[in-house]
């Protein structure tokens, strides 16, 4: 490796990054050269683009591998996390098995540590980034139902594209919707960039006088698609929608990312037979990487606190403590001998998002250890809207 050499891109050698990423992505050609156009003429018009959130390697002038860092808001309740999303990680298949990847990766973290990132958060292949600290966080969640009986609903309001003044009435609706579960905030400039961007291939908005849901993505036929509905009359024409959509390209189900605590399965429950799953991949899917961990502890004692007080309110916000090792977390209550746990980075991070509460947890702390978790983190609802993939 001694010519080869890892840096973050400059504006010079971009578009052979971008070349590189979409060649190694898409099989398809006609994805290659849309995701390509995106690259060169879109993205660097994005809302907060910067040029070093992209690392490459480097081999004797030739860019061979690549990794992209995008800068995330995740709500965790009532206080902000900053989140480095690890994207697009590529290497040309010529140049694979020779660590370039893993060179490129280890300057990602290492800018995301100087950048003072929480966590490191990406939607990865199986058996692979386990080798740099992540763990998985959260399972897929998918929701069902019957192309044919949505496409048989009849639509009782419009679906159009939306318009400038309508991305107000999204964003309030997707804080409404969204903002209970663990997930990204957007900023008004994320939302108007969205929705007026034109080469998004759909996006519509439900009106029935005013902004009622919305469908958001690439493709309604994939299930990599946001779905709101505030109403019944505009589940049911979203339904009718995408069971319509889906029929036509020859599928038999609609089938959607969506958590099953989302009120569109509410809605479709009382019309249509729904099927809700979840899919968790015990060295892949949605991972996560502690990366400044007592910056983290930091910011999540207010509402870690607050959790705690909706259980005890005389809990005793002093006495808790966090100690900071390596590869473990230490949390108990000062003098109480009994509550000491002792966490590994993945089971802190799982506690953390609540939703794969590790079961060995309690099988090897006292009670009153358990009772302190359970109340610092209840469980939660964590996903992020398919439109915040990266």
């Amino acid at each position: 490796m001694s010519n080869f050499v890892v840096r973050q891109v400059q504006p010079g050698d971009y578009r052979a990054a971008g070349y590189l990423c979409t060649q190694v992505q898409f099989d398809d050609e006609h994805q290659r050269q849309h995701a390509f156009d995106y690259w060169v003429n879109h993205q660097p018009h994005e809302p907060g683009f910067d040029y070093a959130m992209h690392h490459i390697g480097v081999l004797d002038g030739k860019v061979v591998s690549y990794a992209a860092v995008k800068p995330y808001t995740l709500r965790y309740g009532g206080v902000n996390l900053s989140i480095a999303g690890v994207a697009d990680v590529s290497t040309h298949p010529d140049y694979r098995r020779r660590g370039y990847a893993s060179a490129v990766l280890q300057d990602a973290l290492t800018y995301m540590a100087e950048q003072g990132v929480h966590l490191a958060l990406l939607e990865g292949i199986r058996g692979y980034y386990g080798r740099f600290g992540f763990s998985p966080v959260w399972p897929h969640y998918f929701f069902e139902v019957p192309a044919a009986e949505a496409a048989a609903l009849e639509a009782p309001l419009r679906l159009r594209e939306p318009t400038a003044q309508d991305v107000p009435y999204m964003a309030h609706l997707y804080q409404k919707h969204w903002e209970g579960r663990t997930t990204f905030a957007r900023s008004a400039e994320t939302w108007l960039w969205r929705v007026l961007r034109e080469d998004w291939s759909y996006i519509r908005v439900i009106d029935d006088g005013q902004v009622c849901g919305y469908i958001a993505g690439d493709d309604p036929t994939t299930a990599e698609i946001e779905v709101v509905a505030d109403t019944m009359d505009a589940a049911i024409t979203i339904l009718a929608e995408c069971g319509r959509v889906c029929q036509e390209a020859g599928l038999d189900v609609v089938r959607w990312l969506m958590p099953p605590d989302d009120a569109m399965v509410a809605f479709a429950r009382t019309l249509l037979p729904v099927t809700v799953s979840a899919r968790y991949l015990p060295d892949g899917g949605w991972m996560a990487r502690l990366i400044d961990t007592r910056d983290l502890v930091n910011h999540l004692l207010p509402e870690l606190i607050a959790q705690a007080r909706m259980v005890d309110p005389h809990f005793d916000a002093e006495a808790l403590h966090f100690d900071f090792q390596p590869d473990r977390v230490k949390i108990s209550l000062r003098g109480q001998a009994t509550t000491v746990c002792r966490l590994s980075q993945q089971d802190f991070m799982q506690m953390m998002f609540g939703s794969l509460r590790p079961l060995a947890l309690r099988n090897r702390l006292h009670p009153d250890g358990v009772r302190l978790l359970e109340m610092l983190f209840p469980p939660r609802m964590a996903a992020l809207g398919c439109w915040d993939w990266f």
